[in-house]
């Protein structure tokens, strides 16, 4: 496996197709801006009916995603993937930091749980943590 070193941080090359789901298109303008330069093949959507569908139709390396979403939370959907796709990581996003979500995300397997605004230091660090652990 290769290394990739940008802006003197190690990012993961292993993981090159990300999905990134979050009901608010600013977090997402964001999140690409803040991925952009980094080698990723980044797939932003809006609407989480549209992106379950996604993820069984496309290969990800990576997951992150909203928890407060309608009509599909961030949580139905990890727990989807933990059922059809188990080894696909996924970092929950939330502007609600509550210690009994994060708890239900990690019990329900998240890989990682980042609040928002999320920096982009935060992020790729998050990513990167995925990327040594899979």
């Amino acid at each position: 496996m290769s290394e990739l070193y940008k802006d003197d941080k190690m990012l993961a090359t292993s993981i090159r197709n990300i999905l990134i789901i979050d009901d608010d298109i600013k977090i997402l303008s964001i999140i690409e801006k803040q991925l952009r330069n980094q080698n990723f093949n980044l797939e932003m959507i809006n609407d989480p009916v549209v992106a379950l569908q996604k993820i069984f139709q496309k290969e990800y390396d990576l997951i992150i995603c909203d928890i407060r979403m309608e009509p599909i939370s961030g949580l139905e959907i990890i727990k989807k993937v933990r059922e059809n796709r188990p080894g696909l990581p996924v970092i929950i996003l939330t502007a609600y930091p509550d210690d009994q979500i994060k708890n239900k995300a990690s019990n329900i397997g998240s890989s990682d749980f980042l609040v928002k605004p999320v920096r982009r230091d935060e992020l790729i660090k998050a990513i990167n943590n995925v990327r040594n652990r899979y």
